[in-house]
């Protein structure tokens, strides 16, 4: 589903009996899927609609595609990238973490932990191309109910990712979260 939803996001398909555009056909997501090798084109390690974090610490910023981590980078239309500084200044990264705090700022967190775990998700999201590996899963708890949890993976995927990503809903039953995971 995600490669389907990535795959319509940054080409048009069509049909010649049709002047609408289309989903992108199954046949040609798993043709995608099972391809281990295309002679002469580079391994597609991923798609992103956010600036690449290269794992030496650069940041690829120009749309397209990206050799030295093998993502391509879709910005959507009419985004565009604030300057960043090469070597920020203290008042610069607490701007930058001011910026990022805003949208979950009414949110009822007790403690630091809440910041900490919300910046810890946000982190993880940014850097998940760069990490060889697992990465941690997240869950959202709360002290209470319609306190918002659901609104803080919803938010953070948003920010990073440019979309809100599909959400696990929990089960008491085993079974069920080996399929789900």
């Amino acid at each position: 589903a995600t490669l389907k939803r990535l795959l319509s996001r940054i080409a048009d398909f069509d049909h010649q009996d049709s002047s609408k555009m289309l989903s992108p056909p199954d046949q040609v997501v798993t043709d995608i899927l099972k391809s281990k090798e295309w002679g002469g084109i580079p391994l597609l390690n991923g798609i992103s609609s956010i600036p690449i974090l290269r794992p030496d610490g650069a940041i690829f910023t120009e749309p397209g595609f990206d050799a030295v981590s093998g993502i391509y980078y879709s910005p959507p239309e009419g985004f565009s990238l604030p300057e960043i500084p090469e070597n920020p200044s203290d008042d610069d990264l607490k701007a930058a973490v001011r910026i990022i705090f805003e949208p979950f700022r009414e949110f009822p967190f007790t403690g630091p932990s809440d910041w900490a775990h919300t910046l810890a998700y946000l982190i993880t999201l940014l850097m998940r191309f760069i990490i060889k590996g697992n990465i941690p899963g997240f869950a959202a708890n709360a002290n209470r109910q319609g306190v918002g949890k659901t609104r803080i993976p919803e938010l953070g995927s948003l920010i990073v990712l440019g979309w809100k990503e599909d959400l696990i809903p929990p089960t008491n039953d085993d079974d069920e979260w080996r399929k789900k995971i």
